[in-house]
């Protein structure tokens, strides 16, 4: 498993993913600062139980303890083991 942490604001991530999700891209494109937690939970990262932020998985599904994704009618998808 991936995981992150911002050593400009100190946030932890669950994924490598997550973690550039967090930063905004200043209009100029020159510069760049972390988003807010506000920003952040609007696209699309929450906290989990342990205070790390990770992405929702698809709407729909959800993740087992093996971190496979299985459907509402009980198929796998990809990332089974």
């Amino acid at each position: 498993m991936t995981w992150a942490r911002c050593s400009a604001c100190g946030e932890m991530f669950g994924s490598d993913s997550g973690f550039e999700r967090h930063r905004v891209i200043d209009p100029d494109g020159q510069d760049w600062h972390c988003a807010t937690p506000a920003e952040m939970e609007a696209r699309g990262l929450h906290r989990d139980g342990k205070g790390w932020w990770r992405q929702a998985p698809p709407s729909g599904l959800r993740v087992s303890a093996r971190t496979a994704f299985q459907g509402q009618d009980g198929s796998l998808g990809q990332g089974a083991a």
